[in-house]
């Protein structure tokens, strides 16, 4: 019995204490995480690590740049200023192996690259690049094969 009229009292205790706290005035929510100094100091070490994450984000994106002939070279000007040059076909055939060798370097990067807390995903990047290197090929294939049928 006594158990019971404790466990009783407890409860009408807590009924009354929730009805307390449903009747205060209290800050909006957002106002008192933007003003707390806990939350305030997270967001500035969220903030910093972004700004770092970036910096490191753009030194990755550059190691790409020794590929950037690859579709900066207006592929069909090029093509018709190699034909005027009337190459030998020496050169044909190191013009289309350093396209394959390049390929395979491409082919050799990692696909999947964790910077900090980024996964990049490179696959559809190196994939266009391989289509670069393709295209260049069949350009210099096509160009060495009406050549040689001239």
């Amino acid at each position: 019995k006594q158990w019971y009229q404790r466990r009783v009292r407890g409860k009408r205790g807590n009924r009354d204490a929730v009805r307390a706290l449903l009747t205060v005035k209290a800050d909006p929510i957002y106002t008192v995480i933007a003003s707390d100094e806990e939350t305030k100091k997270l967001k500035t070490q969220i903030n910093q690590c972004m700004v770092t994450n970036a910096g490191h984000l753009v030194s990755y994106l550059h190691t790409w740049d020794n590929c950037r002939e690859l579709w900066d070279i207006n592929k069909d000007a090029f093509i018709r200023r190699y034909e005027r040059a009337k190459p030998l076909m020496s050169k044909f055939d190191a013009d289309i192996a350093r396209y394959s060798e390049v390929a395979n370097n491409i082919q050799k990067e990692e696909t999947v690259q964790t910077i900090q807390f980024v996964l990049l995903d490179c696959q559809p990047l190196k994939f266009a690049l391989l289509q670069h290197c393709n295209e260049w090929q069949n350009k210099f294939t096509t160009l060495l094969c009406v050549d040689t049928t001239a």
